[in-house]
């Protein structure tokens, strides 16, 4: 009797130790995540037992990761940041092929801090991706896309969340778009990204963009394009309703759009290009190849500098059409390029049709003795200008509302230069009023 009443209390006395370590196997301290009323250890052990269909998998505390985590493709994931933290150490945070939706309902959540040659906080390799009022902040990547990669045959959506401070040593500092790839902005802001092409979005040749509600802002980059960088011959970009804006981004060419396209149309509607700023060309727009660039209903090009187009800068002629060009910079003094000194603090080099181009303005300008040097505050080097205004621009050089333009059927009034030609300057002129332009000193 006594025998089984030791064995009996060893028995209890075994079970009861061993509880504690198997209530730590599913309900730790502090757990990472729980799906429903179930917690996990490990987002990842969270993700490998989420089951079919759309699985909600919600975070509990702050995770530090140091091994990416995997959506593979038989899974459909929603993980709701719920204000936690991901911080990943020494790794990509997380590499996407099959469906998930990152999500933020008080936008205090992030992904941070992720490392790799491509998509540093996110990659997504094939599926789909979304974030959702979340931010992914501080990744940084060895080749190409700092914040997130997309990869050919996927698609990314970003959707009133953030992306900053991120960094590519090569192209893509925010998002970098792979040929086959596809990006959509439903409201969202990407910001304060580095590249060397890019900074804020790179959409390699033949990937896909539809913006709308978009903001890209203070992304700099060492080459072109310092918001947008866009790639040759196939990238299809659509918009939408809602203003997009472009704003103080930095680069060598195309401050706030580098357009690298031979074929395609580029059509802008409900665009603001506003204080972008390039070293060298285009401070607002840059733009390749001979396609229409049709910046159209609410689109405007505004308070831009470059040293040469401070708007916008067209060098083989592409049309512009329908767009609003004001307040740009550029500097008076620079070295010859193809149209003659710089200049077209407006527009440059491009075809001009049914266009304001109004109250742009070349500073810094030097005394030139010749007419034939360095002008055109609205516009330069530009083969055709119709149906267009050109007004109250001024040039510290030569032609204040043009410069080695051609106009037809134009209205150029109250435009000022301090040397030749405040009108227009080595300019033909047909069917089309000049008035009220003077040259003066630009202290008058």
């Amino acid at each position: 009797m006594k025998k089984k009443l030791l064995t009996l209390l060893l028995s209890l006395a075994l079970v009861v130790t061993m509880m504690p370590m198997m209530a730590l196997t599913s309900y730790a301290t502090d757990p990472a995540c729980k799906i429903g009323t179930t917690y996990y250890n490990t987002i990842q052990d969270a993700i490998d037992n989420a089951g079919p269909g759309e699985t909600t998998i919600e975070l509990t505390s702050d995770v530090t990761i140091t091994q990416e985590l995997v959506v593979y493709a038989d899974k459909n994931i929603l993980l709701n940041l719920a204000g936690k933290v991901i911080t990943a150490n020494g790794c990509r945070a997380i590499r996407n092929l099959g469906v998930l939706k990152i999500q933020d309902p008080g936008s205090n959540g992030k992904i941070c801090a992720g490392s790799a040659d491509f998509g540093a906080i996110l990659k997504v390799e094939s599926g789909s991706a979304t974030l959702q009022n979340g931010t992914l902040a501080g990744g940084n990547a060895t080749a190409n896309g700092g914040g997130v990669c997309v990869d050919s045959g996927a698609t990314f959506t970003l959707e009133n969340g953030t992306i900053t401070g991120c960094a590519a040593d090569g192209d893509g500092g925010g998002v970098f778009v792979a040929t086959g790839g596809t990006f959509t902005i439903k409201g969202g802001l990407i910001s304060q990204n580095n590249a060397v092409n890019g900074a804020g979005v790179y959409a390699n040749t033949g990937s896909k963009l539809s913006l709308n509600s978009a903001r890209i802002k203070e992304n700099v980059a060492t080459g072109d394009g310092g918001g947008l960088y866009l790639g040759s011959s196939l990238t299809s970009i659509t918009g939408g309703d809602e203003l997009n804006a472009i704003e103080e981004n930095k680069a060598t060419n195309g401050g706030g759009i580098y357009y690298n396209n031979s074929y395609d149309d580029f059509t802008l509607t409900n665009w603001y290009l506003n204080s972008n700023v390039a070293s060298n060309y285009g401070g607002g727009i840059y733009t390749t190849g001979n396609a229409l660039l049709i910046l159209g209903k609410g689109s405007a090009v505004a308070n831009n500098q470059a040293l040469s187009g401070g708007g916008v800068f067209a060098p083989t002629g592409r049309p512009v059409v329908g767009c609003v060009i004001t307040n740009n910079t550029c500097d008076g003094k620079y070295e010859s390029n193809a149209f003659g000194f710089g200049g077209g603090a407006g527009i440059a080099g491009a075809q001009v049709v049914n266009c304001i181009v109004i109250g742009n303005a070349i500073t810094n300008g030097a005394n030139w003795s010749s007419s034939s040097n360095f002008g055109g505050a609205g516009l330069l080097g530009c083969p055709f200008v119709t149906n267009t205004v050109v007004a109250g621009n001024v040039s510290a050089n030569n032609g204040g509302g043009a410069h080695n333009s051609t106009l037809v059927g134009c209205v150029i009034s109250n435009n000022a230069a301090q040397c030749y030609g405040a009108g227009v300057c080595r300019s033909a002129v047909t069917d089309s009023k000049l008035v009220f332009n003077r040259t003066c000193s630009l202290k008058d």
